[in-house]
Protein backbone atom coordinates (compact mmCIF):
# COMPACT_ATOMS: atom_id res chain seq x y z
CA UNK A 1 0.00 0.00 0.00
CA UNK A 2 1.56 3.40 -1.08
CA UNK A 3 0.86 6.77 -0.99
CA UNK A 4 2.61 7.22 -4.25
CA UNK A 5 -0.17 7.13 -6.96
CA UNK A 6 0.88 9.85 -9.38
CA UNK A 7 4.77 9.17 -9.47
CA UNK A 8 5.55 5.39 -8.37
CA UNK A 9 8.95 5.61 -10.36
CA UNK A 10 10.07 8.75 -8.95
CA UNK A 11 13.75 9.60 -8.97
CA UNK A 12 15.26 10.12 -6.16
CA UNK A 13 17.70 12.94 -7.71
CA UNK A 14 14.73 14.74 -8.81
CA UNK A 15 13.65 15.22 -4.74
CA UNK A 16 17.21 16.96 -4.29
CA UNK A 17 18.05 15.41 -0.95
CA UNK A 18 20.64 14.57 0.51
CA UNK A 19 21.97 11.33 1.47
CA UNK A 20 21.47 11.96 5.29
CA UNK A 21 18.14 13.02 4.87
CA UNK A 22 17.31 9.36 2.05
CA UNK A 23 18.66 7.49 5.15
CA UNK A 24 16.52 9.22 7.69
CA UNK A 25 13.40 8.45 4.97
CA UNK A 26 14.47 5.14 4.62
CA UNK A 27 14.52 4.01 8.63
CA UNK A 28 11.19 4.30 9.25
CA UNK A 29 11.08 5.61 12.61
CA UNK A 30 8.54 8.09 12.68
CA UNK A 31 5.36 8.71 11.08
CA UNK A 32 6.23 9.41 7.18
CA UNK A 33 2.33 10.19 6.59
CA UNK A 34 2.27 12.90 8.89
CA UNK A 35 5.36 14.20 7.58
CA UNK A 36 3.93 14.37 3.96
CA UNK A 37 1.08 16.05 5.28
CA UNK A 38 3.34 18.68 6.64
CA UNK A 39 4.97 19.40 3.40
CA UNK A 40 1.86 19.81 1.36
CA UNK A 41 0.21 21.84 3.29
CA UNK A 42 -0.47 25.34 2.05
CA UNK A 43 0.96 26.97 4.57
CA UNK A 44 3.98 24.84 4.74
CA UNK A 45 5.80 26.74 1.96
CA UNK A 46 5.87 30.06 4.02
CA UNK A 47 6.82 28.39 6.90
CA UNK A 48 10.01 27.31 4.87
CA UNK A 49 10.72 30.75 3.63
CA UNK A 50 10.63 32.31 6.95
CA UNK A 51 12.72 29.89 8.15
CA UNK A 52 15.10 30.13 5.57
CA UNK A 53 15.23 33.72 5.99
CA UNK A 54 16.53 33.30 10.10
CA UNK A 55 18.56 30.93 9.22
CA UNK A 56 20.51 32.89 6.39
CA UNK A 57 20.30 35.80 8.61
CA UNK A 58 18.52 38.24 5.83
CA UNK A 59 17.03 40.49 8.34
CA UNK A 60 19.54 40.49 11.08
CA UNK A 61 21.55 43.17 9.64
CA UNK A 62 18.38 45.59 9.84
CA UNK A 63 17.49 44.75 13.28
CA UNK A 64 20.90 45.06 14.22
CA UNK A 65 21.29 48.52 12.68
CA UNK A 66 17.54 49.79 14.42
CA UNK A 67 18.62 48.28 17.91
CA UNK A 68 22.20 50.29 17.40
CA UNK A 69 20.66 53.66 16.66
CA UNK A 70 18.36 53.19 19.80
CA UNK A 71 20.97 52.05 22.15
CA UNK A 72 23.16 55.02 21.27
CA UNK A 73 20.20 57.59 21.20
CA UNK A 74 19.90 55.99 24.86
CA UNK A 75 22.86 56.01 25.61
CA UNK A 76 23.63 59.78 24.67
CA UNK A 77 20.22 60.74 26.60
CA UNK A 78 21.84 59.16 29.65
CA UNK A 79 25.24 60.69 29.65
CA UNK A 80 23.82 64.64 28.15
CA UNK A 81 20.75 64.48 30.38
CA UNK A 82 21.36 61.95 32.99
CA UNK A 83 18.29 60.30 31.93
CA UNK A 84 16.54 57.77 34.58
CA UNK A 85 16.64 54.19 33.41
CA UNK A 86 13.02 54.00 34.56
CA UNK A 87 12.24 57.42 32.44
CA UNK A 88 9.07 56.54 29.68
CA UNK A 89 11.55 57.28 27.06
CA UNK A 90 14.62 55.42 28.16
CA UNK A 91 12.14 52.39 28.61
CA UNK A 92 10.67 53.13 25.16
CA UNK A 93 14.26 53.23 23.49
CA UNK A 94 15.20 50.01 25.38
CA UNK A 95 12.21 48.04 24.79
CA UNK A 96 11.86 49.23 21.18
CA UNK A 97 15.14 47.10 20.74
CA UNK A 98 14.17 43.73 19.05
CA UNK A 99 15.93 40.30 20.21
CA UNK A 100 16.40 38.47 16.56
CA UNK A 101 15.76 34.77 18.13
CA UNK A 102 12.64 35.27 20.35
CA UNK A 103 10.95 37.46 17.63
CA UNK A 104 11.38 34.30 14.58
CA UNK A 105 10.96 32.23 16.64
CA UNK A 106 7.75 33.43 17.97
CA UNK A 107 6.78 33.77 14.31
CA UNK A 108 7.89 30.14 13.32
CA UNK A 109 6.46 29.10 16.66
CA UNK A 110 2.66 30.35 15.35
CA UNK A 111 2.80 29.62 12.05
CA UNK A 112 4.08 25.79 12.54
CA UNK A 113 1.38 25.26 15.48
CA UNK A 114 -0.98 26.52 12.76
CA UNK A 115 -0.56 24.34 10.28
CA UNK A 116 -0.24 21.19 12.80
CA UNK A 117 -3.78 22.24 14.79
CA UNK A 118 -5.15 22.19 10.37
CA UNK A 119 -3.43 18.54 10.26
CA UNK A 120 -4.76 17.71 13.68
CA UNK A 121 -8.54 18.56 12.98
CA UNK A 122 -8.18 16.63 9.76
CA UNK A 123 -7.22 13.63 11.99
CA UNK A 124 -9.92 13.33 13.86
CA UNK A 125 -11.84 11.60 11.05
CA UNK A 126 -9.29 9.04 11.61
CA UNK A 127 -10.45 5.77 13.97
CA UNK A 128 -6.85 5.73 15.68
CA UNK A 129 -7.09 9.53 16.72
CA UNK A 130 -8.56 9.97 19.96
CA UNK A 131 -11.36 12.84 19.98
CA UNK A 132 -11.31 12.43 23.62
CA UNK A 133 -14.30 10.24 24.04
CA UNK A 134 -12.14 7.56 25.27
CA UNK A 135 -10.83 9.69 28.34
CA UNK A 136 -14.46 10.86 29.10
CA UNK A 137 -15.81 7.38 28.63
CA UNK A 138 -12.77 5.88 31.15
CA UNK A 139 -13.13 9.03 33.94
CA UNK A 140 -17.10 8.00 33.92
CA UNK A 141 -15.85 4.40 34.28
CA UNK A 142 -14.19 4.89 37.22
CA UNK A 143 -16.81 7.37 38.74
CA UNK A 144 -19.63 5.28 38.48
CA UNK A 145 -17.14 2.54 40.29
CA UNK A 146 -16.55 4.33 43.24
CA UNK A 147 -20.43 5.31 43.64
CA UNK A 148 -21.29 1.35 44.02
CA UNK A 149 -21.72 -0.28 47.02
CA UNK A 150 -19.22 -2.12 48.98
CA UNK A 151 -16.38 -1.66 51.38
CA UNK A 152 -13.87 1.10 50.42
CA UNK A 153 -11.11 -1.45 49.56
CA UNK A 154 -13.34 -3.39 47.24
CA UNK A 155 -14.17 0.48 45.30
CA UNK A 156 -10.33 0.61 45.05
CA UNK A 157 -10.47 -2.61 43.22
CA UNK A 158 -13.23 -2.13 40.96
CA UNK A 159 -11.52 1.44 40.22
CA UNK A 160 -7.91 -0.29 39.27
CA UNK A 161 -9.70 -2.86 37.21
CA UNK A 162 -11.86 -0.73 35.05
CA UNK A 163 -8.62 1.78 34.34
CA UNK A 164 -7.01 -1.31 32.71
CA UNK A 165 -10.29 -2.84 31.32
CA UNK A 166 -11.64 -5.31 33.61
CA UNK A 167 -14.65 -6.02 34.94
CA UNK A 168 -14.82 -7.04 38.71
CA UNK A 169 -18.26 -8.60 38.46
CA UNK A 170 -17.05 -10.66 35.77
CA UNK A 171 -13.89 -12.43 37.27
CA UNK A 172 -14.25 -15.74 39.53
CA UNK A 173 -13.88 -16.08 43.21
CA UNK A 174 -10.50 -17.40 42.44
CA UNK A 175 -9.52 -14.49 40.19
CA UNK A 176 -11.11 -11.75 42.96
CA UNK A 177 -8.68 -13.71 46.12
CA UNK A 178 -5.58 -13.84 43.61
CA UNK A 179 -5.82 -10.14 42.56
CA UNK A 180 -6.34 -9.29 46.21
CA UNK A 181 -3.29 -11.33 47.18
CA UNK A 182 -1.60 -8.98 44.66
CA UNK A 183 -2.96 -5.85 45.68
CA UNK A 184 -1.56 -6.71 48.96
CA UNK A 185 1.90 -5.99 47.95
CA UNK A 186 0.76 -2.40 46.59
CA UNK A 187 1.00 0.42 48.36
CA UNK A 188 -3.15 0.56 47.19
CA UNK A 189 -3.96 -1.82 49.83
CA UNK A 190 -2.23 -2.57 53.29
CA UNK A 191 -2.83 -6.35 55.14
CA UNK A 192 -5.85 -6.15 57.26
CA UNK A 193 -7.38 -3.82 55.35
CA UNK A 194 -9.83 -5.92 53.33
CA UNK A 195 -13.42 -7.05 54.27
CA UNK A 196 -12.48 -10.50 55.65
CA UNK A 197 -9.63 -9.01 57.83
CA UNK A 198 -11.23 -6.40 59.23
CA UNK A 199 -10.13 -6.19 62.94
CA UNK A 200 -7.28 -8.62 62.92
CA UNK A 201 -3.76 -7.39 63.53
CA UNK A 202 -0.78 -8.91 62.69
CA UNK A 203 1.34 -9.29 65.90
Amino acid sequence: VTENKKRPDAVLSDLHLSDGAVDVLRNGRFNHRLLCELIVHENFRRFMTDLEIYVDGYVSANIQNLNAGLEATRQMLKKKYAADENDLYMSTLKLGQIDEDEYFGRVLYDELVAILKNIKTEHRKDKTTSDGAMVDNLMKELEDAQKLEGAADEKKIRTALKAIGINYDKLTEDERKLIKKILYKTAMLKPGTLAGNRGKHRR
